[in-house]
């Protein structure tokens, strides 16, 4: 490949073609995960109603809500055992109730595990099947 070759091809040791181009415009969801979900006219919309009862569907606005929130407890979970284990002391006071809640939210989050459906990756359809969530 010549000089000038490699000068178009920019700074990148990537073949052009898994280079890819942006139009620099975000139009939607569907834009920016191109690259990750399959492109066989899969929507991922709100209407879940064919999932069986108590389902939880992973793509739910309060789900992820919730997964924000048990990242915000695992990052104090992370912080105070820092502390905890540096000084040998355990919390006491209001400091062991808010660790006692932390820890019922990660058993609430546990049980919850169990009614959250997947994406299957050969089909790429929910699964709702409480036996097939519980197993996997």
């Amino acid at each position: 490949m010549s000089r000038t070759a490699m000068a178009d091809i920019g700074s990148s040791p990537l073949p052009l073609l898994f280079r890819r181009r942006s139009s620099g415009e975000i139009r939607n969801l569907a834009t920016v995960s191109s690259s990750i979900l399959p492109a066989f006219g899969t929507v991922v919309d709100d209407g879940y109603s064919h999932l069986k009862k108590y389902v939880i569907v992973p793509y739910d606005q309060r789900y992820r809500w919730w997964q924000t929130f048990l990242v915000v407890l695992v990052l104090y979970s992370a912080w105070a055992s820092v502390f905890e284990l540096a000084f040998n002391k355990t919390a006491r006071g209001p400091l062991l109730i808010v660790d006692l809640v932390v820890d019922v939210f990660f058993a609430i989050d546990i049980v919850l595990t169990f009614f959250v459906a997947y994406l299957d990756k050969s089909t790429y359809l929910l699964v709702d099947d409480h036996k097939k969530i519980a197993l996997r």
